[in-house]
């Protein structure tokens, strides 16, 4: 028997046809917001005289090979897994173009603010090269913060992946909205507070990984013509990034009851991570944090409309059916 195959009804029910629909709109949604990504950076990479875009070619290998996961899913069939690949391909598409937009971002005419955030961090008594220098006595501690500030990408996968698995696409497609808007806000956060690193202005030498991204924000910074560098795109400061993404995950992922208080936990440790590994200042941890929130709010608000409303999607002859369902088949919606 395939387990896999055993978790979605094996009929056309009407609750299969709800999430059929509900996967249709929220796949054209998401062509159609690729395109218009795709074009604002074909369009704002000109105007601000970045080169490379070409480069999101680089992204196809993975994309085909997701692409054919979804297909051999297709002709199993494995439903929930259906979902998941699709979610992967999406991902793949949006990593590549969002980080366009975050280059773009960094090309404002705005200078870095390194000294003001130094300064709130100071009103608010936090000092992340204090918080890095106490977390350097104890190793163990140190390897553990410093471990899952490089897995948050396994996190995301996860996000992407687990709840489809489990019944519940729609956590996942609520997590790639808020993913969105999420990072559009911390563009413009980053275009008009742009700032490289606690490193700048609290005397502490930076790893050489800061000082390659510091070096290009830099040179994103300056009037010269810049080729994009998705290697060292990394380089939003404040809000943090990574506890955007982190927090986002946990969100998703705490719609399994039985991984939520690990995903919790691993989502606070990656929180504090940013400081202990010297990458943030304190105030980029507060400003992803409500940057978090509020993309989960927006999401909340946009996702019912790429949804199908349940009984009220289908037709009189369908809803007349779903009363008669079993539960057992309803509860797989």
């Amino acid at each position: 028997m395939n387990l896999l195959a055993t978790h979605e009804p094996k009929q056309n029910t009407p609750a299969r046809i709800v999430l059929q629909r509900s996967a249709t709109r929220f796949n054209a949604a998401m062509t159609l917001l690729v395109a218009a990504l795709f074009f604002f950076d074909l369009l704002l990479t000109r105007k601000v005289q970045l080169d490379g875009l070409s480069q999101l070619s680089s992204g196809w290998p993975t994309f085909l090979f997701v692409v054919a996961g979804l297909c051999l899913c297709h002709w199993r069939p494995l439903p929930r897994l259906i979902h998941s690949c699709e979610n992967a391909i999406w991902a793949v598409l949006l990593t590549h173009l969002l980080s366009v937009v975050i280059q773009i971002a960094a090309r404002s005419p705005f200078p870095l603010v390194d000294a003001q955030l130094t300064y709130i961090d100071r009103c608010l008594h936090l000092n992340t090269a204090r918080i890095a220098g106490l977390s350097a006595h104890i190793p163990m501690l140190r390897s553990i913060f410093a471990a899952t500030y490089n897995l948050v990408s396994l996190l995301i996968m996860l996000a992407l992946i687990l709840p489809p698995f489990t019944g519940r696409p729609e956590a996942s497609q609520r997590y790639i909205v808020a993913l969105v808007i999420g990072t559009l806000i911390t563009a413009t956060l980053f275009a008009l507070w742009p700032a490289a690193g606690p490193w700048m202005t609290e005397g502490f030498a930076p790893s050489p990984i800061q000082l390659q991204v510091t070096k290009y924000l830099l040179l994103l910074k300056s009037p010269a013509r810049v080729t994009l560098n998705f290697n060292s795109a990394a380089i939003v400061s404040f809000p943090s990034f990574h506890v955007v993404l982190a927090l986002l995950s946990a969100m998703s992922l705490g719609a399994i009851p039985r991984v939520r208080p690990l995903v919790w936990s691993f989502a606070g440790i990656t929180c504090l991570s940013t400081l202990t590994t010297g990458w943030h200042y304190g105030i980029d941890l507060l400003g992803g944090l409500a940057v978090a929130v509020t993309a989960q709010l927006g999401a909340a608000w946009v996702c019912p409309y790429l949804e199908e409303s349940g009984k009220d999607s289908l037709s009189a002859r369908e809803s007349k059916i779903l009363a008669n369902t079993p539960k057992r088949f309803k509860r797989a919606a």
